[in-house]
């Protein structure tokens, strides 16, 4: 069964999009499907890092290869955005996993409703920040991630909830949560720090589309960068005493 409306999406159907400009194409699987978006799986999706080529069927081709390649990563698209990725992308539809005749006998049996986006501790579970503190909650003691209130106070919430917290750049520890913030701005990062070097740390954090990145910080730089972004702060995944 093939679907060409974005909108009409349903969990376990596979998107498809052509490169026109490469003779290729993209596909991956539709996890969830929500009011406004669906949220999808793939394995190349993130930021380009290079290019792959290889030949089929005596022609040669070229990909991108991003720094997700290989790897399984999430993406929340919106519907208004699936068909209007420029003339270098064309959405072609969703493939379902239903059989064609099966449809034809029952369509209202496979008529799809958006499902409310469901909550983890509170939290939207697509969004971006949700799945840092899933990786936070990993290697912390019980309860985890147990703040709320406003996002730009979350080092001063979670130190009232009973986390350490560190002020100084240098004090960092690997999975603790990294925020930095411009209020101004209205700009928040927060990310989890996966290593701990001499004179910085790397993060890893995720986009507003959820794709994820990484990305190196010097202690320095992190204090106050070109852009007003302030460091606010460490929470460690370790309860005060």
């Amino acid at each position: 069964m093939v679907k060409t409306d974005p909108k009409e999406a349903m969990v376990g159907a596979i998107a498809v999009w052509e490169f026109p400009n490469t003779l290729g194409g993209g596909t991956v699987i539709v996890r969830a499907v929500l009011p406004d978006r669906i949220i999808v799986e793939g394995a190349n999706l993130g930021k380009k890092t290079s290019s792959f080529r290889y030949l089929l069927d005596g022609q040669r081709y070229s990909t991108e290869v991003t720094d997700c390649w290989g790897k399984p990563t999430i993406l929340a698209i919106k519907y208004d955005e699936i068909d209007k990725q420029g003339n270098s992308v064309k959405f072609v539809g969703y493939i379902w996993p239903v059989r064609q005749a099966d449809y034809d006998q029952d369509p209202a049996k496979y008529r799809v409703t958006p499902s409310e986006e469901p909550l983890y501790k509170g939290f939207s579970e697509y969004w971006w920040s949700t799945y840092l503190f899933k990786e936070f909650d990993k290697i912390a003691p019980a309860p985890g991630v147990n703040w709320h209130g406003n996002p730009f106070s979350w080092v001063d919430s979670a130190k009232a909830a009973g986390w350490v917290t560190k002020a100084e750049t240098k004090e960092a520890m690997v999975g603790a949560l990294l925020i930095r913030s411009n209020l101004a701005a209205k700009f928040l990062e927060i990310g989890i720090v996966r290593e701990v070097q001499p004179d910085g740390v790397v993060i890893e954090s995720r986009y507003n589309n959820l794709v994820s990145y990484t990305q190196t910080l010097s202690f320095e730089d992190m204090k106050l960068d070109k852009n007003g972004r302030a460091f606010s702060g460490y929470i460690w995944p370790v309860r005060a005493e």
